[in-house]
């Protein structure tokens, strides 16, 4: 074989296999960091566009408005997004709104909403996650849906719990609940992993952690009337 003819792949080296191996590897790298940085570069748009619409919302909130001697009770409030409510942590006197089935992160759960029905926050709604259940596992004790249920009825759920609707036993009363400040959420990476990403302060926003104790009302359940 002559210098100008060119070789075949068997021919090269073991320094240049491993070279041509080395370059391979890097630009496989490279590959995965920049697909990487472009997912977190559309997550970070995404929370800043979510961030600016609810300091828009805040803003126009916040505006000052006639003083009166009892807290304003808007009655639009109904109507409000939950994911909009902040108000200081602590315990609060809540009622049931209404309910929503949903899909997060590949399972089903129940958006519960609450209002605030005492205070300065009067009105103010507020989510309460209940993970959905199904006939394929009976729950546990600390099930928080077992354990808003065994509450609000002073009961043990039966073998078809898992049919009932969160209105079937929380519509019709109010609570004592405690209530908590989100500051992160959780988020999936291009692998597939969960990892949590802290929240922009304009995004934090209360939920309902637990209820407490029943305080009025009779739930559907037990015949306290439609929910």
């Amino acid at each position: 074989m002559t210098a100008a003819e060119p070789r075949a792949p068997g021919d090269e080296t073991a320094e240049e296999a491993q070279a041509r191996l080395d370059a391979e590897y890097l630009a496989a790298a490279q590959r995965r960091l920049d697909e990487k940085r472009a997912g977190a570069a559309a997550q970070v748009t995404s929370i800043k566009d979510a961030a600016q619409a609810r300091a828009g919302r805040r803003k126009t909130a916040s505006e000052p408005q006639a003083a009166a001697s009892e807290p304003q009770r808007d009655a639009d409030d109904t109507q409000r997004d939950p994911a909009f409510t902040l108000v200081k942590p602590g315990i609060y006197s809540v009622g049931y709104l209404r309910e929503e089935k949903r899909q997060a992160y590949g399972r089903a759960v129940w958006a519960v909403t609450f209002k605030i029905t005492e205070g300065a926050d009067f009105g103010a709604p507020l989510y309460f996650w209940l993970n959905a259940l199904s006939d394929r596992h009976r729950p546990s004790a600390g099930h928080r849906m077992v354990q808003a249920f065994n509450l609000a009825t002073q009961r043990k759920p039966a073998r078809d719990f898992w049919r009932l609707r969160p209105s079937n036993f929380l519509a019709n009363c109010q609570f004592k609940a405690v209530v908590r400040t989100v500051t992160t959420t959780s988020t999936r990476t291009s692998s597939g992993k969960s990892e949590r990403l802290e929240l922009p302060e304009s995004l934090h926003h209360s939920v309902i952690e637990r209820l407490l104790e029943l305080v009025a009302g009779s739930p559907p359940y037990l015949g306290g009337g439609p929910r």
